[in-house]
């Protein structure tokens, strides 16, 4: 205890009082009685660690012998959160450190700019889209040819018409910059920017249909297997919807609507031979660049790199069409 010392000397304090201590202006002491509950509490957290100690022990115990299920577990949350997993491989990779893949290839980013996440900012008075908003336009403002951006759902906090805008022109901007940028959205209209663009591509997630024996309708599975090319699902959030166990009049009546606002809105945009040709010049050029920069191969190895690279740019320039003109002209020759 501590008292000011601005009291008689310290003869005069009570004889209670043990360890008198006089620093300065204040005086220090103690009891008989305080020591002995100073005891009592050290045994007490002495004890509180020892079981503490145990009880964790036993819960290691526990874990081992379950830990095959906990490294499946955390293989399926990489996996559901693709984003963050090819950060932190990208991240190793710059590193020179080993990449969990059977094959990969990155360049080295200088930066690695993320806008994931939906939340509102209370402490800056921050909605979720105007949140969003800032940390696209650090990014804008920050990124160059050399970073890595990972983009996920932008957005989302405002109308579809709007957050589809906007997505469209960040998208168009990030082209322009060169920079390496993994974009995730719902809003298919975006997919259309690969047949604008030749260095933008569409890949998205597979999923499977499954009936339902008990109950008249189909189900979706997800496999979490990443495609290139662009979804042929329709309806996929009413179908995810029915996850959650909503009613069925309710699901019913959201896919009527949904069906109506899509006929009035959604206009088929398809790829022309012409921009067909030029994303495969695009991937043939990206193709030889990679190979005259990093090649290791001999002569007789290049050259048969390079014709595999000729099928692959004839395959992926020509058009559905074309290809099936193509192929009844061989059999006529054949």
């Amino acid at each position: 205890m501590n008292i000011d010392a601005n009291m008689p000397t310290t003869n005069q304090l009570p004889s209670e009082f043990v360890k008198v201590t006089r620093i300065k202006n204040s005086c220090c002491f103690t009891t008989v009685d305080l020591l002995k509950l100073n005891e009592r509490c050290q045994e007490s957290l002495k004890e509180i660690y020892h079981r503490s100690y145990l009880i964790v022990c036993k819960l290691l115990s526990e874990i081992y012998e379950h830990i095959h299920c906990l490294y499946k577990l955390s293989d399926t949350v990489s996996m559901l959160d693709m984003l963050l997993s090819f950060a932190h491989a990208c991240t190793l990779s710059d590193y020179g450190s080993f990449v969990p893949a059977e094959y990969a290839s990155f360049k080295i980013a200088e930066q690695i700019f993320t806008r994931i996440g939906m939340d509102d900012d209370i402490e800056t008075n921050c909605s979720t889209f105007m949140k969003e908003m800032k940390e696209v336009n650090y990014i804008i403002q920050n990124a160059n040819n050399k970073s890595l951006i990972l983009i996920d759902e932008l957005g989302r906090g405002t109308s579809t018409e709007e957050g589809i805008g906007i997505c469209y022109a960040v998208c168009e901007y990030l082209l322009g910059l060169k920079a390496f940028t993994l974009f995730v959205t719902h809003y298919l209209e975006l997919c259309h920017l690969s047949t604008i663009y030749p260095n933008s591509e569409n890949y998205y997630f597979e999923v499977q249909h499954k009936r339902e024996k008990s109950e008249d309708r189909e189900s979706i599975l997800y496999t979490y297997l990443l495609s290139k090319g662009q979804t042929k699902e329709k309806n996929y959030g009413l179908k995810a919807a029915e996850l959650s166990s909503l009613p069925l009049l309710l699901l019913k009546d959201a896919n009527n609507i949904s069906m109506q606002i899509a006929d009035k809105l959604t206009r088929k945009q398809e790829s022309t031979p012409e921009t067909v040709r030029q994303t495969a010049v695009y991937q043939l050029a990206v193709r030889l660049i990679q190979a005259s920069r990093n090649s290791c191969l001999d002569s007789d190895s290049l050259r048969t790199y390079l014709k595999h690279l000729k099928k692959i740019y004839r395959a992926e320039s020509l058009t559905d069409d074309l290809q099936s003109t193509e192929t009844a002209e061989e059999k006529e020759i054949l």
